[in-house]
């Protein structure tokens, strides 16, 4: 079989064709030959990439197909027309960076790819970008009443993007897991009310501008926030949920308002990178839980080192502890973590 080579000439423009789904969209090259003549009128065999940020990146989709050159040697094809492979082609989301197109030949028109190419996709017809199945996300989302896992994992998928601003996840009666991975900001998180709510996945939230409230859930057990960063809103707010054990913030560094209170099971609370609220006289209330000492000497042991570090009897901060079951009191170290915050000008209460 003769050697051949191909030269991709990708058109600087694109046809995004909606007369039926999914969309396509066209594309050319020229097929040649080791000594630069033309494949002309050849069946020839081509899988196609779409390659995310890089020309070896992650293909998010692939497809083959079967055409013929033309008389000029020229391969003229529908891509989202073929037979895919990996994804589809309604499913790219144009929006999420640079793409890449890989094409693969078999000049004998079958499966046996030898020759490629890689060429940057260097636009993109708005028609697909704005067209793309990856939504760019509802303002608000709205998850209530008797909605399944299922439901809500597809509700999720089909409106959370990064317009998102809100979402409201309120008295649901069958919801077990609450799946925001994908989340990145949001304005306002509030999650309340929930009957059998009992896992809770943030993995990617870095910061909310509003409120964070996650209130009176009956089944949640714990709350890890693994690279949350700054409250920017009023108020962390999570309180009344009966058999919350445990809330960890292992990146927090700067918020406002904390309010993890009522928390009947509630025995564990950290914040280790915590070091700045916005302003003094900020409200920070862990009361009514279950906390140990040991936690209650921890936690005063860690506000000693945020700023701004108060020195005025009238602008202290507002710390609450109080309300312990069983009471839990500071002790050693803690009582003396409790008089420098006071002398600092802070409110301090405790068992």
């Amino acid at each position: 079989m003769k050697k051949i080579t191909l030269a991709l000439l990708l058109l600087s423009s694109f046809t995004a064709l909606f007369a039926q789904a999914p969309q396509k969209m066209n594309y050319q090259s020229v097929i040649r030959k080791t000594d630069g003549t033309l494949l002309v009128n050849t069946s020839i065999g081509i899988k196609t990439s779409i390659l995310l940020g890089s020309p070896i990146g992650t293909a998010s989709y692939v497809e083959t197909q079967t055409i013929t050159t033309n008389v000029n040697g020229l391969a003229t094809l529908e891509i989202g027309g073929g037979i895919p492979v990996t994804g589809t082609f309604a499913a790219i989301n144009w929006g999420a960076g640079s793409h890449f197109i890989k094409t693969e030949i078999d000049p004998a028109g079958g499966t046996n790819y030898t020759i490629s190419g890689t060429s940057q996709l260097l636009s993109v017809p708005y028609a697909l970008y704005a067209g793309s199945s990856v939504s760019k996300g509802k303002t608000s989302i709205i998850l209530t009443g008797d909605i399944t896992d299922a439901d809500a994992v597809a509700q999720i998928q089909a409106e959370l993007g990064p317009y998102t601003e809100n979402v409201y996840v309120t008295n649901t009666t069958n919801l077990t897991t609450l799946d925001l991975s994908t989340a990145k900001s949001f304005i306002n998180l509030t999650i309340m009310d929930n009957t059998k709510l009992s896992s809770i996945k943030l993995d990617n939230l870095i910061e909310i501008y509003g409120d964070l409230e996650i209130e009176n859930n009956e089944k949640l057990s714990s709350l890890v926030f693994p690279v949350f960063t700054v409250m920017h809103g009023y108020e962390i707010s999570i309180g009344s949920n009966p058999t919350l054990t445990s809330i960890s913030f292992p990146v927090l560094s700067k918020t406002k308002g904390i309010y993890f209170t009522y928390n009947a099971s509630l025995t564990s609370i950290s914040f280790p990178m915590l070091s700045k609220v916005y302003t003094s006289q900020t409200s920070l209330n862990f009361n009514n839980n279950a906390l140990p000492s040991s936690q209650v000497n921890a936690i005063l042991n860690k506000l000693l080192d945020i700023s701004p570090a108060n020195t005025s009897p009238t602008s202290g901060n507002f710390i609450q502890l109080q309300g312990q079951n069983p009471a839990a009191p500071p002790t050693g170290q803690g009582l003396t973590d409790k008089a420098t915050l006071i002398s600092r000008g802070n409110s301090v209460s405790t068992d």
